[in-house]
């Protein structure tokens, strides 16, 4: 059984540089639909793609965690959220934080 691999694409930059990504999946013929970042709105994304659909997410944080929450995609987030915690990444990236001490 195929099935189509479908993209959200969150432009939470406001640069431009998810341009690229969108491009690519729209020239590699995946449906996709690019989508602008609206921080701590909770916005309403039942009619992005039906629940039944295989969906990749690309974009924020706070909407991976959001679209985690209310949406069965599969694959849908692909996130290892035990890496986001500060004593995880404090440990590699510590000498380059701004107010390190």
């Amino acid at each position: 059984m195929s099935m189509d691999v479908h993209w959200l694409i969150e432009n939470f930059e406001r640069d431009g540089s998810i341009s690229e990504l969108a491009e690519e999946v729209k020239r590699q013929g995946f449906p996709r639909k690019v989508t602008e970042y609206v921080p701590f709105s909770g916005g309403d994304y039942s009619d992005i793609w039906p629940k039944e659909a295989c969906v990749v997410f690309q974009g924020s944080i706070q909407l991976a965690r959001q679209l985690q929450r209310e949406k069965p995609w599969i694959p849908g987030v692909i996130a290892t959220w035990r890496n986001y915690l500060c004593q995880v990444y404090y440990a590699h990236w510590g000498a380059f934080l701004l107010n390190n001490e």
